[in-house]
Formats: structure tokens, C-alpha cells, sequence
């Protein structure tokens, strides 16, 4: 005999309901909203004895001046937790409740849906990190599609409901090119955005609007003030940056930097790869040493360099030709020749998985989610799959949303009276390196005998370390004093004081328990 099946909205919210049946919200999984650590307890409780009442109350509903009546969903670090429900029936009269056959392979579970100009879209996940947002051709999803559970809760009166926590946060993220995200970005390598960033922006830019040295030259003044090898140290690892870029993106043209002949190249772009080994050979550092030279250097003691000691690079036979503090590169050309060697095909750019709080997709286009349930039963022949019809659709609020709701934390500050100052663990303890220990010893004044507890070693000769431990209460204390320090000084820019704080007076004897 032929069975069917039907979600339908919670059986006690639809008990004695003398709707159309054909009224859609009948036929409809429905979300219930909580507030709480405990909310599955109480949403357990509420379904156990049947509690309509409580369940109508606890049903999500449009927030005030909602666009067109969409839910609006929080996140668990709001304090707003969400679930879906909804029961599974057999097609007959009364809607008796089905069991899925598990021993049969008979699941049930329901899936986020994505809806764009009406387009709606399934979570295909490739991996534990990344997947994609892949357009829907059957109610039953694509394969791979990403499926969340639904546990099923007993009613007192022997029905049940099927109740799935729904996620309203994501860490997953997936890929799009840039040409989908419209023309602004259509033009857009991140290659060589990276490269300008890691390159050429230390050694052309300012490091502030109002300062016209760039990061090098800041340095170079600092040599000369305390006769350190700053700038050669920052020039040495600029040149690594800039090989282990070419090693990421252009492999075959960093392999040959390190090559004493070179065997050619393959493909397309072997022409350009070429000129850009070819450019590299005729950029000098202000010397005697050419660009790819200092390269091939820094690429056979990559090692050392990247070692945690990290260091003294003049150990490592770097010396003043190194330094690209005085150096005229021709950076404009350079970041050519590579735009030139790359692939002609950008990067997919890397993406949430849920839209931004704007509630648009990367198209521009605005967003909507819903929920479906699925039963699927592979047994039969051929296999079935109960689709439900599409929750009520809902956008998804971002962490700081306006709106969000904000979960009360309470923290007591510590008494900062000399008797408690004195009585505070020093629970928290710092390991101070022999590189951060001579930094110590630059710090002009006597605050530096703070951490000469244990008496003061020799870092350049003894190669010891320390171990200092301090009172966590006095940090805080200190970070909220820097907080409202900072606070008060980027006022000037912000003027957000007026939002930032609300001081409730409170009798001092609730201090005292």
C-alpha cells in the first residue's frame, strides 16, 4: 500500500486548530526562540506536557519595523538561542505521528536554506572549513548537502515532535571569484595586493599621514640613534617576504633564483617569467648587490631566518649592502612584471559562510534564510524523501548588530586598598625571552626594575631567561584604567562617549557580601 507523509507545524499548535488545511503555516516547521543557557530544558519541558500556550509564546516573531514581516535572528552570544520544530505525520485522518524506521536506513534532519531574488540555494560542505552555496534543483537538495540533526521529543499524550538547534553563527566560509562580486572587485588580485602590502608598502609609504618617512627610513634614524642593525634586520626579512611570495604564487620562478643555471620555463607565461627573472637581475640594492642575489641569499638561510631565535642577521652574513633603506627600486615595475607572470586567473576570494549584517549576499543582492525537514526513507523503491515546506523566512543578525539584544556580564572589579593589594596572588606568570629582556634594558627610568625581580643577569652573555609572576587582579586594574584612558583620548575622533557607558549607583553594604 502507497504511504505518505506530511511535516506539519508543532502538533500542539495545531491541537483543536480550526484552520484551512490548506493554509501554508499548517503545513510548516515553525521556530521557537529562548532566552538562557538553559533553553533546551525549558523547550523540553514545555513539549513534554504539551503546553501550547507556552509553545505560542515561545514562537519567534517579527521584531518591530521588520522589513515586510521577516523574523530577525540573533546570535547565541546575545543570549537568543533557536530551535525548529515540527512533526512528522502519516497523510491519514488525524495525522498520527510516523516513526522513522532506523533499522530501514529512514532518517530525518533538517537543512539551512538560502533564498537570493528567489533563488534558493543549498550549504554543499567540501570540507570541515570551506564549502559553497550551490542553487537548489530539487527540493531535495544536492548531493553532499550539509545536514543538521533533529531530536526527537516524546509528548505526554504519546505524540511527538522532531526539535533541531538551529546555528545562527558560522565559522565555515567558501569561495567566489571576484567577478561575482560585481565590478568593483572585478579587476582585484589579491596577489598582488599581498604583495604590495608585504613589498613595496614598506618601502613607499608612509607610515603616517602626518609622518613622510615609510617604515625603513623610522628604522634607519633608530640605527642611528642606538647603533643597531633595525633597518638591515627589516630589510633582510622584506627580501624574504618577497621570496616566499614568489615561492607561493610563481614557484618555478623562485626555484630559479636559487638555480646557478637556468633550464627555461613552461607554459603561457614563460615569456614573461623570463623578463621578470630578467628585471630582478637589473634592480640594484644601492650597490655592488643585485635584487635577485640578495634573493637567492635570503632563500638559502630561510630556515635561520624563520627560526624562532630569529635574529641577528649579521651573524648570518648579511651586512649594509642588505639594506634597502637607501634603496631605489623600482617597485611600479616590479609589481608589473609579476602582475604579468601570474596566472591570468585571480583568486577566489574567501567569504563567511552567512551574509554580513548589511543582510546582502556578495552580488548586492539581499538575503533570506529558511528551514526544511527531510525523512528520507532508501529502502523503498524507488528511495523517498518528504521535503517540508519552507520554514518562516528569517535574516540572520551579525555580532554587532544594533539590535542584538546584549547578555548581561557582570565583573567585579578588585579592591585596590593596600591590604588587598598586598594579599593578591601573583598567579599569572610571563616568560621573558633573552631578545625581550634586552628591550627591557633600553627602557630608560627606574620603571625597569619592575621586572628585575630576581636581581638583574647579564641577557648578552649569561643566555638566561626569566620568569616574572604577577597579579591578574592589578592587571585588570591597570587594563581598565587604560581603557578609560584611551577611551577618553579617542573621543577627539569618535565623540562616542555619550554611548559608552551607563553608571547605576549601588548601596556600597552589596559590596561587602
Amino acid at each position: 500500500m502507497h504511504e505518505s507523509f506530511d511535516w506539519l507545524k508543532p502538533y500542539p499548535l495545531r491541537n483543536g486548530d480550526r484552520r484551512n488545511y490548506a493554509d501554508p503555516d499548517y503545513f510548516q516547521p515553525q521556530i521557537l526562540a529562548f532566552t538562557g543557557d538553559d533553553f533546551m530544558e525549558r523547550a523540553l519541558a514545555l513539549i513534554a506536557v504539551g503546553d501550547a500556550e507556552g509553545l505560542r509564546a515561545a514562537l519567534a516573531h517579527p521584531a518591530a519595523g521588520a522589513e515586510a514581516g521577516h523574523l530577525k535572528l540573533f546570535q547565541a552570544a546575545h543570549g537568543r538561542f533557536y530551535l525548529v520544530c515540527a512533526s512528522l505525520a502519516c497523510r491519514r485522518p488525524g495525522f498520527p505521528d510516523r516513526q522513522p524506521d532506523k533499522a530501514a536506513g529512514e532518517q530525518v534532519y533538517f537543512v539551512l536554506r538560502k533564498f537570493v531574488q528567489g533563488v534558493e540555494y543549498a550549504w554543499v560542505a567540501h570540507d570541515q572549513a570551506r564549502g559553497a552555496w550551490v542553487a537548489v534543483d530539487s527540493p531535495q537538495g544536492p548531493a553532499g548537502e550539509q545536514r543538521l540533526p533533529l531530536l526527537n521529543a516524546p509528548i505526554g499524550n504519546g505524540r511527538n515532535l522532531w526539535v533541531g538547534y538551529l546555528p545562527t553563527a558560522a565559522s565555515e566560509t567558501y569561495r567566489v571569484s571576484p567577478a561575482d562580486l560585481g565590478q568593483a572587485t572585478a579587476d582585484l588580485d589579491l596577489r598582488l595586493e599581498e604583495l604590495h602590502g608585504r613589498f613595496i608598502a614598506p618601502l613607499t609609504e608612509p607610515i603616517a599621514a602626518n609622518a613622510p618617512d615609510t617604515v625603513l627610513q623610522a628604522a634607519a634614524a633608530e640605527d642611528a640613534a642606538h647603533q643597531t642593525h633595525l633597518a638591515l634586520s627589516l630589510s633582510v626579512y622584506l627580501l624574504l617576504d618577497l621570496y616566499e611570495f614568489l615561492e607561493r604564487y610563481l614557484k618555478d620562478v623562485a626555484a630559479a633564483l636559487v638555480r646557478t643555471t637556468v633550464n627555461g620555463f613552461d607554459g603561457d607565461r614563460a615569456a614573461a617569467k623570463e623578463a621578470l627573472l630578467t628585471f630582478l637581475g637589473t634592480q640594484s640594492l644601492g650597490g655592488p648587490l643585485r635584487l635577485d642575489q640578495a634573493l637567492k641569499a635570503v632563500a638559502e638561510k630561510r630556515d635561520l631566518l624563520n627560526d624562532l631565535g630569529g635574529g641577528d642577521v649579521t651573524g648570518l652574513g648579511f651586512d649594509a649592502d642588505y639594506d634597502l633603506s637607501a634603496a631605489t627600486l623600482d617597485t611600479a615595475g616590479l609589481k608589473q612584471r609579476i602582475g604579468e607572470a601570474l596566472d591570468p586567473a585571480p583568486p577566489e576570494f574567501e567569504l563567511p559562510k552567512l551574509v554580513s549584517p548589511s543582510g546582502n549576499d556578495p552580488s548586492g543582492e539581499q538575503v533570506l534564510y529558511a528551514i526544511r525537514c527531510l525523512y528520507t526513507r532508501p529502502a523503498c523503491l524507488p528511495p523517498q524523501t518528504r521535503v517540508s515546506r519552507p520554514s518562516p523566512a528569517f535574516r540572520l543578525a551579525g555580532f554587532y548588530d544594533a539590535e542584538a539584544p546584549a547578555r548581561p556580564v557582570r565583573i567585579p572589579l578588585p579592591d585596590i586598598n593596600m591590604a588587598a593589594l598586598r594579599r593578591f596572588n601573583k598567579g599569572v606568570s610571563f616568560l621573558i625571552p633573552e631578545s625581550l629582556q634586552k628591550k627591557i634594558e633600553r627602557i630608560t627610568g627606574r620603571e625597569k626594575g619592575l621586572l628585575e625581580d630576581p636581581p638583574k643577569l647579564n641577557p648578552e652573555t649569561g643566555g638566561l631567561a626569566f620568569i616574572c609572576s604577577f597579579s591578574i587582579q592589578i592587571i585588570f586594574v591597570v587594563a581598565f584604567f587604560l581603557l578609560l584612558l584611551f577611551t577618553i583620548i579617542l573621543n577627539i575622533l569618535f565623540w562616542w562617549i555619550a554611548f559608552f557607558r551607563i553608571c547605576l549607583p549601588v548601596p556600597k553594604k552589596l559590596f561587602s557580601g
